[in-house]
């Protein structure tokens, strides 16, 4: 009853057990389970929600993590030193995070695979690779996924929703895999392959192997005599609305031609900078004939990987464009006002991105929920008088002012899209 089904999305084998067990919501299962193992006499107070799933499954949190989180497309790549296996004591704090999130904003199902499902086992699970951006056909029968339409989707069986005809078909240029262009194939290809990684690589030595792969392509030179960034020569081949709507639906930002798209171009202009699985998926289907022979270059273990990183050269400082631009500010919503996460994502130092964001507007967000400072600040960004916002929350007219000198509504706008992320991905 607590075995996990083959590519079985955590979250989903989560609310399954739930269902099965008559406790109905999956908070309460997660509350029952912590119980038994503190009546085991084992500690709990450090475990993640992965954690208690695998102890409920009999799994090994290693091979749990592997086989039904989204870790392996979450962390495609990590800095030197930090390349922890999926779901391993070390990544503790990673696995408590990231182990339960989803990449896509909402819940998607094959019709053939719930009927599949249903003939063979009785009922029908959410699975993994129907959770990819950009990947919005079934791996295994090619046809075009459909969107679960409620707002807390694993609650319910997908045969449950289809019975209630709460499903719908992305809005997909192509109803099957086959029809679409041949680089969409290899992307989606590249996708799915990525989730059977084990562990992050190095981004250092995968973020040079590909900047080499791009110098040998020798790109041509474009409009106005300058080289046409990778960005672009990927948006070439890539149907617009697909890479924009639906790759990069997470995405506050727009690929224009001969306009710099740092979530595709920091690959080559970083030797730190841990891309996405979806820029990782496109760079490859853009500069490889196969993904066999993308993976395996990408992929490829190094002799000795403080050697090979040590051949490609150090990233460079960024300047005041960076930290005044829209590439920090998004990232700092997709790491949810954390530092330390924008400095790792950027191979910055932490300390150094502490205090630079600190003078920079950027407060930490790590513990929004309880700062009464920030609770004030929000009230006051929404037309609350000063005074009666700091009287509402318990803080000085002087603190908030002082806040007020550095920061501005954005942060505010930052909270809400957290928010929003923490909403769909729960």
């Amino acid at each position: 009853m607590f075995k996990p089904m083959s590519d079985e999305i955590a979250l989903g084998h989560g609310h399954r057990i739930a269902i099965f067990n008559g406790l109905g919501k999956f908070d309460k299962l997660i509350k029952n389970l912590r119980t038994n193992q503190l009546q085991q006499g084992k500690k709990v107070q450090d475990l993640s929600t992965l954690d208690i799933l695998a102890k409920a499954a009999r799994i090994p949190t290693q091979d749990y993590a592997l086989n039904h989180s989204m870790l392996p497309v979450m962390r495609v790549a990590a800095k030197y030193g930090n390349e922890f296996v999926h779901g391993s004591p070390e990544a503790m704090s990673i696995n408590r995070r990231l182990g339960m999130l989803i990449p896509r904003k909402f819940a998607c199902v094959c019709l053939s695979c719930i009927q599949e499902d249903f003939d063979q086992h009785g009922f029908s699970y959410f699975r993994r690779s129907h959770h990819l951006n950009g990947v919005d056909w079934c791996p295994n029968h090619g046809e075009v996924l459909n969107r679960v339409n409620s707002d807390n989707p694993f609650s319910k069986l997908p045969h449950f929703w289809r019975q209630q005809k709460m499903i719908t078909p992305l809005p997909s240029f192509c109803l099957h895999i086959n029809e679409t262009p041949e680089f969409v194939q290899k992307y989606s290809a590249n996708a799915i392959a990525l989730l059977k990684q084990a562990k992050p690589l190095t981004v250092a030595i995968v973020n040079g192997r590909i900047n080499l792969r791009v110098k040998a392509l020798c790109f041509p030179v474009g409009e106005y005599g300058r080289k046409i960034l990778l960005s672009d020569h990927v948006i070439k081949m890539a149907p617009t609305d697909w890479f924009n709507n639906s790759v990069y639906a997470s995405s506050n930002q727009k690929k224009h031609i001969n306009q710099n798209f740092f979530c595709i171009d920091g690959i080559v202009k970083s030797m730190g900078y841990v891309a996405s699985y979806e820029s990782y998926s496109l760079v490859l289907a853009a500069t490889y004939n196969s993904t066999e022979i993308a993976l395996g270059a990408f992929t490829a273990p190094p002799i000795d990987p403080s050697k090979e990183k040590a051949k490609y050269p150090s990233p460079k400082r960024l300047g005041q464009s960076f930290w005044n631009g829209h590439t920090l500010y998004s990232a700092y919503i997709e790491c949810h006002g954390i530092y330390s996460d924008v400095a790792d994502r950027f191979n910055l130092d932490r300390k150094n991105t502490r205090e630079k964001m600190i003078s920079m507007g950027f407060p930490s967000l790590k513990h929004y929920e309880s700062s009464a400072l920030l609770h004030a600040f929000r009230d006051f960004s929404q037309g609350t008088t000063i005074l009666e916002a700091c009287s509402q929350h318990g803080v000085m007219v002087a603190d908030l002012e002082e806040f007020l000198r550095i920061s501005s509504c954005r942060i505010s706008n930052a909270i809400d899209h957290i928010e929003q992320l923490k909403r769909a991905h729960t």
